[in-house]
Order: structure tokens, then C-alpha cells, then sequence
């Protein structure tokens, strides 16, 4: 699974974006889906499991074609060498801001996990994605705003300036 995700990103960089596209937006559960359903006569429990590691398999053989076909041509005919601590200096930074991410997205859920049963949170965890696909509309309503709000104030426009404020 690890290959193929290396293989997707190196796809990204040299902006194969659709190629990209393929193996981040639930292409392998679209795939394990299909196959569950081929075997769906079968009584057997790990069905699930099976469908998905087939799925990972097909992925895994489509990124080495991609990679191949696609990534194989750009071999460059000259060596860049990097330092070590340079990019340490870029990359540790990310690492601690993406494990901050990770730790507010889950904490919540952790700590609530400790206090109350798992039907609980269960409901919660649902609850809460719903309230994130909500706000993604507040969010693309105020991206759109936002700039708006800016010119208008440097403009000195104030009543188009509240007239926008209160539509939005």
C-alpha cells in the first residue's frame, strides 16, 4: 500500500493529477465493492477482506504500469544531491504540524472514548462528519466573501460592504 502511495505522489509532481486522482479518491473501495459483488454468493465471513486485499493487489500492478509508462521517460541525465540536514530542516517542521493535525482530529474522540461507551461515541463520530460537511459550504461562501469584504473596505465602500455582509 506504501509503494502505491509513493508511486501516486511522484505521479502528482510531475502533475499527472488524474493519474493522481485514481489511487487517492476511493478507487480501491470502488474496486473491493466490485468484487464483493461477484462474490456475493459466497458464505464465506472474510469476504470484505478478501475483496479489499484483491483491490490493493490491482493497484498495486496499475501503479507499477503507471510508473513504467508514465514516470519511467523523465529520468533525468543529471545527479542532484541533497543534504541530509536541509531537508531534515524543511521536513521536521511538517512532521510535527501534521502530527498536531492528527492529534486535534482525533483527541475528541479519544477523550471521549474514556468517559463514555462506544455507542456514544459512535454517534458523536457521525454527528461531528456531519457538522464538517456543513461548514465546508461556510467555508466556500466566506473563501468567496472574504476577498470581497477586502476591496470593499480599501474601496471605502461601507454600504456595498454591509449590503454584502448581510446576504452572506
Amino acid at each position: 500500500f506504501l509503494f502505491i502511495m509513493i508511486i501516486s505522489h511522484a505521479l502528482r509532481g510531475y502533475k499527472f493529477i488524474k493519474e493522481f486522482a485514481y489511487f487517492q479518491n476511493g478507487t480501491f473501495q470502488f474496486i473491493a465493492i466490485i468484487f464483493m459483488f461477484f462474490f456475493l454468493s459466497s458464505s464465506d465471513k472474510y469476504i470484505v477482506q478478501y475483496s479489499f486485499c484483491i483491490a490493493v493487489f490491482i493497484g498495486f500492478f496499475l501503479s507499477i504500469a503507471l510508473y513504467f509508462i508514465k514516470l519511467h521517460p523523465y529520468k533525468s541525465s543529471y545527479k542532484q544531491t541533497f543534504q541530509i540536514k536541509s531537508i531534515l530542516l524543511v521536513a521536521f517542521p511538517m512532521l510535527i504540524t501534521g502530527l498536531m493535525f492528527t492529534l486535534m482530529n482525533w483527541i475528541d474522540t479519544l477523550v471521549l472514548g474514556v468517559y463514555h461507551p462506544e455507542s456514544q461515541v459512535g454517534v458523536y463520530n457521525i454527528a461531528h462528519k456531519i457538522s464538517l460537511l456543513i461548514s465546508i459550504a461556510l467555508f466556500a461562501i466566506n473563501s468567496m466573501a472574504g476577498p470581497q469584504f477586502a476591496e470593499l473596505n480599501v474601496a471605502n465602500k461601507k454600504k456595498l460592504l454591509y449590503k454584502l455582509a448581510k446576504q452572506t
